[in-house]
């Protein structure tokens, strides 16, 4: 958490939310999947919740 801390403190917006995640994915030529713990295929909820964090 040091790193976080110090990257909040300089003033460098950071968000990085799952539909985020996707696009990166997306971006790199593969498609995104969720998994489970045991790294098994997941069906994906049909109300999946948006957590933004947005410093």
């Amino acid at each position: 958490m040091i790193e976080e801390n110090v990257v909040s403190a300089a003033g460098a917006p950071h968000r990085f939310t799952s539909e985020s995640i996707k696009n990166c994915i997306l971006e790199a030529g593969f498609t995104p999947q969720l998994r489970n713990q045991m790294y098994e295929n997941r069906r994906k909820p049909k109300q999946m919740e948006i957590q933004e964090i947005d410093y």
